[in-house]
């Protein structure tokens, strides 16, 4: 498998994207990466008694303010993940946010799988915050697709109700 980095018009483009959500979707959060505590579940209960605490700390919410940090996370990674790929030493670009194109949904979910696959080289891929981000707007745009929001969301033997 081979790798690029993306341009920074590509980071500015998924970012947009985070930022120009459906105000219902507004403000873009995800959880940093991390593994949850022991204490975080308790038997019987909706959740135990470190849950909020834990989540509290690991929640991160993109703004116009921290764009151009969230984009530095973005591209750090895709380089590191180059530089694994290739071993060699790369130096980290300046990265300022600036506002990207208007993506759709299908065309933010095709940005996502490009900076992914490019990104995805190096061990530590799956643990890092660049991975929690990128699976949190998946999920995010997925719920915009056209008929998402109508279609079941289990499959039973009863059929789907139809959009009026």
């Amino acid at each position: 498998m081979s790798a690029f980095i993306v341009n920074t018009r590509h980071i500015d483009a998924i970012l947009t994207a985070a930022l120009e959500l459906p105000p219902y979707q507004r403000p873009f959060r995800w959880l940093a990466a991390g593994d949850p505590e022991d204490t975080d579940y308790q038997p019987g209960e909706p959740w135990g008694p470190t849950a909020v605490a834990n989540l509290t700390a690991r929640s991160r919410t993109a703004t116009l303010e921290n764009a151009s940090n969230i984009g530095r996370m973005l591209l750090f990674e895709n380089m590191r993940s180059f530089a694994h790929r290739y071993n060699c030493k790369l130096d980290i670009p300046v990265y300022d946010y600036h506002h990207g194109p208007k993506l759709t949904p299908v065309e933010v979910l095709k940005a996502l799988a490009c900076y992914e696959y490019q990104t995805c080289e190096h061990p530590g891929w799956k643990g890092s915050d660049a991975y929690s981000f990128c699976s949190t707007l998946r999920h995010t745009i997925i719920g915009l697709l056209p008929g998402y929001e109508d279609a079941q969301w289990e499959v039973t033997d009863t059929p789907a109700r139809t959009a009026p």
